[in-house]
């Protein structure tokens, strides 16, 4: 069991022990004396026993502070706080009833997580509508170290409150119809205001990415109009228009990964093309230019090679602007040169929910967005070296082409990032991350998106001795479950291999020992690893985000100790 205290400086949740504390009520002044601890990065007091635990008298519950999502941090961790946001997701009910939502307003998205004995109902949260809610600040990190996975915990019932909200005029959309909409439709609105009123839409807009650049499994693509972006998912059967072409589409308002999503009923209609232009930025993107495409123009300030992954900051106006060369764009590591102005068009892709970098980066889409003396042209459907249209890679150096999901030979692993691993299971993936820690039988590391574990196979045994925590390491292998998680099951030793400086590969284990299964040919081994030990196609860990995760992980135990101090004051204080 667990409360929670604050006084006017700071809150902090406290791990009550198992039996023998005394029955206190809220809004009871309480003097606890204990050690510091953290459960999933949120800070708590341990009480060793019930006798550590006084009651000294009733005040009135300190008033919420009201947050927007972006406000969700450290800083008020542990403090009543009140937040208010569209219903955008609902997550189903827990084996002890428990589940969790997501609420929009204009800054981001709060997690909210209902425990089974607050006594609130999954039915009280209904999509589409606003709500507000207020509770207890906590966290609840995807791995260690992380400052991510900050929430509300509401008490009781009375924590949830609807809140009718007037739209303004055109922002409640029509009821649409089924299927494909054609050029009759009416009720098409912003992208903008779909993303705010949620519910069954239908938007109009020009595609700005090629298939295959959000997904491995292809069927979501970015469209963008005056007023947004956003992410649409295609029907399982749907085929992809062409980059530049204007569409018209109807679905249903959700969510992936944090961003919002319109998942459509049926095929887009098509209306034509669409000549759009990217928005040239001075600094950094800010959150509403999420997905939008952009032209960035400045001095490469580093590059972290990794094969043809990369990831490099272009120093524009005083300001850093991260660059993301995605895997499956096919842009070779060589792209940016340090020193030199460079353009960049791409996409403003936001942070993964759980990644350790929270800025949004610009990530070119093809070879042809980025250029050491001049600019890339605009977005149009039909061809040229900047528009792949439906099924060219848009340059040089990529493992497979836009619109063939697996981007590779039948039996080529998928590049994935960790958190991506619960929606490919049983594929052949590859991955890469931060050995955060090594077991009798399992790796675990870090890639900045999630924590996951490399399982190991038998004849794995002998690598343990070279691994050690912090390295960065790569694995092929199959996508498995792992208790409530998911993990990595290499077939051989030789599909596990450590990542040098520059990007380099080192297999832990001679080539030569692969498993038949896992290398059917002699080349096999050495064409998931790159050719010429280069690093492989993939979405593996930068230099970047060691760095970030190895500073995040500084950052933190700075901040433990800070609150530690400020909560052995606070308890000071009240034993005076």
């Amino acid at each position: 069991a667990s409360t929670a205290i604050q006084d006017a400086t700071a809150g902090i949740a406290v791990r009550l022990p198992a039996a023998g504390w005394p029955a206190f009520a809220r809004g009871d002044v309480l003097r606890i004396r204990g050690t510091i601890g953290q459960r999933y990065g949120n800070l708590e007091l341990r009480p060793s026993s019930g006798g550590a635990i006084t009651i000294l008298g009733h005040a009135a519950v300190p008033a919420p502070r009201s947050l927007t999502a972006n406000e969700l941090a450290e800083a008020v961790e542990g403090r009543l706080v009140r937040c208010q946001g569209l219903v955008v997701s609902v997550d189903a009910l827990g084996t002890r009833g428990s589940f969790g939502l997501d609420l929009k307003d204009a800054t981001g998205t709060v997690r909210v997580w209902v425990y089974g004995t607050t006594g609130i109902a999954r039915s009280t949260f209904v999509k589409g509508t606003t709500v507000e809610v207020t509770g207890i600040e906590g966290q609840h990190a995807p791995s260690l170290g992380s400052a991510l996975g900050h929430r509300v915990w509401p008490r009781d019932p009375a924590d949830v409150r609807a809140v009718a909200i007037t739209p303004g005029p055109g922002a409640t959309p029509t009821p649409m119809p089924t299927g494909s909409p054609g050029p009759g439709v009416h009720g098409r609105i912003p992208i903008a205001t779909a993303i705010q009123v949620g519910g069954s839409v239908t938007i109009e807009g020009t595609v700005t990415s090629p298939p295959g650049f959000v997904d491995a499994d292809g069927r979501r693509l970015v469209v963008e109009d005056a007023s947004g972006a956003l992410l649409v998912r295609l029907p399982s059967d749907g085929a992809a228009p062409p980059l530049g072409t204007a569409i018209a589409a109807s679905g249903t308002m959700g969510s992936y990964y944090g961003s919002p999503q319109l998942a459509l009923d049926g095929a887009p209609h098509v209306m034509g093309t669409s000549a759009l232009l990217p928005r040239s930025i001075a600094g950094v993107p800010t959150p509403e230019m999420a997905w939008r495409l952009v032209r960035v123009s400045g001095t490469v300030a580093s590059v972290h090679r990794l094969g043809t992954t990369w990831r490099a900051e272009v120093t524009v106006g005083g300001a850093s602007v991260p660059i993301y060369g995605v895997a499956r764009s096919g842009i070779p590591s060589t792209a940016l040169v340090e020193s030199h102005s460079a353009t960049i068009t791409g996409i403003v892709r936001p942070p993964y929910p759980t990644a350790t970098d929270r800025r949004l980066a610009v990530a070119p889409r093809f070879a042809a967005d980025v250029s050491l003396a001049g600019t890339a042209g605009t977005v149009a459907g039909g061809g040229g070296a900047a528009s792949p249209g439906s099924g060219g890679t848009g340059g040089s150096g990529g493992s497979g082409a836009f619109g063939d999901p697996s981007a590779s030979r039948a039996g080529s692993p998928l590049d994935l990032e960790l958190g991506e691993l619960a929606d490919h299971e049983g594929a052949l993936v590859r991955v890469g991350g931060l050995v955060v820690t090594v077991g009798e039988s399992r790796v675990e590391i870090d890639d900045g998106t999630a924590a996951s574990a490399i399982l190991l196979p038998a004849d794995a045994a002998g690598i343990l001795t070279d691994l050690h925590q912090g390295d960065p390491l790569n694995a092929i292998g199959t996508v498995v479950r792992d208790g409530e998680s998911w993990a990595v099951a290499p077939r051989s030793a030789a599909d596990i291999a450590r990542v040098g400086r520059l990007g380099e590969l080192s297999p832990l284990a001679p080539l030569a020992s692969a498993s038949p299964a896992a290398s059917p040919t002699a080349g096999a081994a050495n064409q998931r690893l790159g050719t010429h030990g280069e690093w492989p196609v993939g979405t593996l860990p930068t230099l970047v985000a060691l760095v970030g995760t190895a500073v995040t992980m500084a950052l933190r135990r700075r901040e433990v100790l800070e609150v530690g101090r400020r909560v052995g004051a606070l308890i000071g204080r009240l034993g005076r």
